[in-house]
């Protein structure tokens, strides 16, 4: 009777272990995920401003652009934005789960 409580007490603390571990993995997935969202856009920024100043170049009439070029900088800023934007808004919580379970199923294939 003594064996079988001290049995059902380390296999309650042995699972007590593995839920605050799996807790532990999910919160640091979590702030990694939110991390590199926010390197994302301070990269975004920098290649945004890097392209405005090539744009405000042409535009003082330090380096002229050809149109085509000039169109496809305009193309990129804009591209640029709508990504800026995607990755600074706020997750759902459904989001961030998702966001986790596909950023381990990609560490499980390596």
């Amino acid at each position: 009777m003594i064996m079988m409580a001290k049995s059902k007490l380390l296999l309650c603390f042995v699972l007590l272990l593995v839920v605050l571990f799996a807790e532990a993995d999910t919160t640091a997935m979590h702030e990694k995920i939110l991390s590199d969202r926010s390197k994302k856009v301070i990269q975004l920024e920098y290649a945004l401003a890097s392209l405005e100043k090539q744009i405000e170049n042409h535009k003082n009439g330090v380096k002229v652009l050809e149109d085509q070029r000039l169109k496809s900088l305009k193309t990129r800023m804009n591209s640029y934005k709508a990504q800026i934007f995607e990755a600074s808004r706020g997750l759902s919580q459904q989001e961030i789960k998702e966001l986790i379970i596909t950023e381990e199923e990609k560490n499980g294939e390596l």
